[in-house]
């Protein structure tokens, strides 16, 4: 499992693709916040623009750090 101090220290902010456990396929955009918790939260590539713009809750998506099998820079 991938902690919250890793993310936050390697990866906030950055280009990114997440490997979940329970999901087919990978996601790719960036972790967007500060939360001391057991998740992060992302932004998909396709919703940046309009998440910065708008900062719409809906574009959002929740990662549990026990799904996450990988992450790595785009």
């Amino acid at each position: 499992m991938i902690n919250k101090v890793e993310i936050l220290r390697n990866y906030h902010d950055q280009a990114i693709v997440v490997t979940l456990a329970n999901v087919d396929d990978s996601l790719s955009g960036r972790i967007v916040d500060d939360t001391p918790d057991d998740y992060c939260v992302l932004v998909k590539d396709l919703d940046l623009v309009q998440y910065y713009d708008t900062r719409d809750q809906s574009l959002l998506e929740v990662i549990y750090f026990k799904d996450v099998t990988a992450i790595d820079y785009q």
